[in-house]
């Protein structure tokens, strides 16, 4: 947790006392106690982190950069990167100037584990590709974030958010019309059968609809104990009738599915009627039962930020919000209420 050590640094050089769970305090949890901090001259650190391209550019072609005012001590995550482009191919002095960094213009395969400067790992990777031989393995990342949703449980995920804040504390919905309905399918082309010739009718906008608010019911079901979307707290379905409209919804037209495999791609997983076209109801809800049924479930959450009605799947274990911006709001409503109790 770089940054965070780089936050408990600068707060202890200005005389104030954290508790961290390094110095025998509780797990993940930095405790700062308050206090007056004390007026001094500080440096600020370049962000070593924006030098990468750089030194990178070094590494390529053989060249040579100096980034000034490379700090002797940092916690950066930035610092690791002396450690790595050197492995890599490359050579590095700390001078009176700064950081003097040397690319041979040949560039080696590497072992390293990047769990805690994940940052990082775009720039190491590029010029990787580069590589006088195979070998950049790259380890500790899956706990940091993980990407691989399945199809299943983006389908599901995208319908709830068809529900979402309007930015002004109501609640927005995608889904309101049939224009709205058609514009949303059609940007699901891939996923839904027929999508890019799809139009709603009012009959498709009341299934879909039912269907979305039986799934919304489940996933308040699924987050528990914690609790549901703000948007549903108020009409959540009662279980069994969303199991019922869930469960009946996928069974209007069996499909099955279908792969794939052009040669200049990836393999594709489609959707296709049994009987005649499949309906988008279905293959809705049966993503839906694929997902609740699923691994993908244990990482639901519903976001709790001031205004935001989202679900979201955790992408690493310390996640709270859905977004950065709703950790920021939430982070600021904390404030507010502390200093309001205290007053």
């Amino acid at each position: 947790l770089p940054h965070i050590r780089m936050t408990v640094d600068m707060l202890r050089a200005v005389g104030a006392q954290v508790d961290t769970p390094e110095s025998g305090g509780e797990p993940n949890v930095w405790r700062v106690t308050p206090g007056a901090l004390l007026g001094r001259d500080l440096t600020i650190e370049p962000d070593l982190s924006n030098a990468q391209p750089f030194l990178a550019a070094a590494l390529v072609t053989g060249g040579r950069v100096t980034i000034p005012d490379w700090p002797a001590r940092t916690t950066q995550p930035g610092d690791r990167l002396r450690e790595i482009f050197t492995e890599m191919g490359g050579s590095c002095e700390l001078t009176e100037y700064g950081l003097e960094f040397t690319g041979s213009g040949s560039i080696h395969g590497i072992d390293v584990d990047l769990s805690e400067v994940g940052e990082l790992t775009p720039g190491i990777a590029a010029p990787a590709m580069l590589m006088d031989a195979p070998g950049l393995s790259i380890s500790g990342m899956r706990d940091l974030i993980t990407n691989d949703i399945s199809g299943d449980a983006r389908l599901a995920l995208d319908l709830a958010l068809t529900v979402r804040h309007d930015g002004d504390g109501g609640i927005a919905d995608d889904l309101s019309d049939t224009v709205g309905l058609t514009t949303w399918v059609r940007a699901h082309q891939g996923s839904l059968p027929e999508a890019d010739s799809f139009v709603a009718d009012e009959a498709a906008l009341t299934a879909v609809r039912e269907l979305r608010a039986a799934v919304r019911t489940l996933f308040a079901r699924a987050v528990r104990p914690g609790e549901p979307s703000a948007a549903d707290a108020a009409r959540l379905l009662p279980l069994a009738e969303a199991l019922r409209l869930l469960n009946a919804a996928a069974a209007r037209t069996p499909t099955v599915p279908v792969l794939d495999w052009a040669d200049d791609a990836e393999p594709v997983v489609r959707h296709q009627g049994v009987r005649g076209e499949a309906e988008i109801v279905a293959v809705l809800a049966q993503a839906a039962v694929g997902f609740l049924a699923g691994a993908d479930r244990e990482r639901l959450r519903a976001c709790h930020a001031p205004r935001c009605v989202r679900y979201f799947l955790k992408e690493h274990p310390r996640q709270e919000w859905c977004r950065p911006s709703c950790g920021n709001r939430a982070r600021v409503a904390r404030h507010h209420e502390r200093h309001k109790q205290a007053s």
